[in-house]
């Protein structure tokens, strides 16, 4: 327990480490860590197993088993939804390089930011992951008919198809 104990120190907290991590990337070393030693504890390979846990209870009131040197500062990084609002400015600003007032940004180089864009569309719109939705073919796709308006790259006028 004690060599996990400096490990930890290190890994949050030492000074001379220049590669310092964060309380969430340990709690996933930690889990590693405990799953590879419950592992091999279970097929004898060793005798215990060197992270000590604790009994605490969720929100709901459910007792789960956490690690002693788990942080308590760790936040987890699994977004479950996105408002539509929050969709858009993350597509506008990210993939189609807008600025934050809405309008196109000029230090923009996104050569492909439209198809970006779409992609993420079909994405947050259906549901479906990014594998699913890269092998979709043409014809399992609905369509319905919409007014297409193009910009001309060489005299930025419009045509309407």
């Amino acid at each position: 327990m004690e060599d996990l104990e400096d490990g930890e120190d290190w890994r949050l907290r030492g000074r001379g480490n220049v590669r310092r991590i964060g309380g969430a990337k340990w709690v996933r070393e930690l889990a590693a860590l405990r799953m590879l030693y419950e592992w091999a504890a279970a097929r004898g390979h060793v005798a215990a197993i060197p992270v000590r846990l604790r009994a605490v209870r969720t929100r709901d009131g459910a007792p789960v088993q956490v690690a002693e040197l788990a942080p308590t500062d760790a936040r987890s990084s699994n977004v479950k939804w996105l408002i539509p609002r929050a969709f858009r400015l993350c597509r506008d600003v990210g993939l189609r390089g807008y600025g934050a007032d809405g309008h196109p940004d000029g230090s923009g180089r996104g050569r492909n930011d439209g198809r970006d864009a779409a992609f993420a569309e079909v994405l947050f719109a259906s549901g479906l992951r990014r594998r699913e939705a890269g092998t979709l073919l043409t014809v399992e796709l609905r369509t319905r008919q919409l007014p297409i308006t193009v910009r001309t790259a060489d005299s930025g006028r419009l045509l309407a198809a």
